[in-house]
């Protein structure tokens, strides 16, 4: 769990097709990275990103510390935690069955997901 720059704890990527399990800020990124190569020279590597930052204007701050490595905004990063119980329960190749409680549902009768027709039902 990262908090971003608002204090908000932040979490897995929800847009669509985005792997990301963690909300990182480029400027955490930068951070973590010159918090390593602390031993090496790291002093002179943070203040060399302590002066870039200070030279950048407002907006450019925002998107560096708001947008995060895997290219999303904060906001289409989750609040919440993934439930446990449900982490590694699908992988995207496997068939799932649901069970819908009300309302209208899809569905394809054969188990040739090509060739069976769909066939719309109402509960």
């Amino acid at each position: 769990m990262v908090k971003d720059v608002f204090g908000r704890d932040r979490f897995h990527c929800t847009a669509t097709g985005c792997s990301c399990g963690e909300f990182q800020s480029q400027a955490h990124k930068d951070i973590a990275e010159a918090e390593a190569a602390a031993g090496e020279d790291g002093e002179a590597n943070m203040a060399e990103m302590e002066s870039r930052y200070h030279s950048m204007t407002c907006q450019a701050k925002s998107v560096y510390q708001l947008k995060c490595v895997c290219g999303h905004d904060a906001n289409d990063h989750s609040q919440k935690q993934r439930d446990p119980a449900l982490l590694g329960s699908f992988s995207e190749d496997e068939a799932r069955c649901w069970n819908i409680t009300q309302g209208v549902c899809f569905r394809k009768t054969g188990s040739d997901p090509v060739s069976a027709p769909i066939k719309k039902s109402k509960r």
